[in-house]
């Protein structure tokens, strides 16, 4: 089983992504800024992280800078799929997956796996 860190704090997208990993039993850890992610990733050595790309708490493109250039780890970023720019940011910094927010809650299962 992967330890995936979710640096997401939108309350439609939390519970969701809760409720996948409990069902399939997945090791998640909850991160709700860019301090807690660093702080993590410090400790706990996660493989995967989840990130709302439209994060209203934190800056998740600079997250996504920093963590790439510290830590070896597969970034996922989620995002409205008319969101080209956000997209392009993030692949720009080092986010290896930017997926539509639909294509997100479909992969959900294999990206908690």
């Amino acid at each position: 089983m992967t330890l995936v860190i979710v640096a997401v704090t939108d309350l439609m997208f939390q519970p969701k992504i809760i409720e996948v990993a409990q069902s399939m039993n997945g090791d998640i850890i909850l991160a709700s800024s860019q301090e807690a992610v660093l702080s993590v990733l410090e400790q706990l050595k996660p493989t995967r992280m989840l990130i709302d790309l439209n994060e209203k708490k934190f800056d998740a493109i600079e997250t996504i800078k920093i963590v790439k250039q510290k830590y070896k780890l597969e970034i996922v970023g989620f995002v409205s799929h008319v969101q080209r720019d956000v997209q392009a940011r993030a692949t720009l910094v080092g986010c290896d997956k930017v997926l539509a927010r639909s294509a997100f809650v479909n992969e959900l299962p294999t990206l908690l796996a």
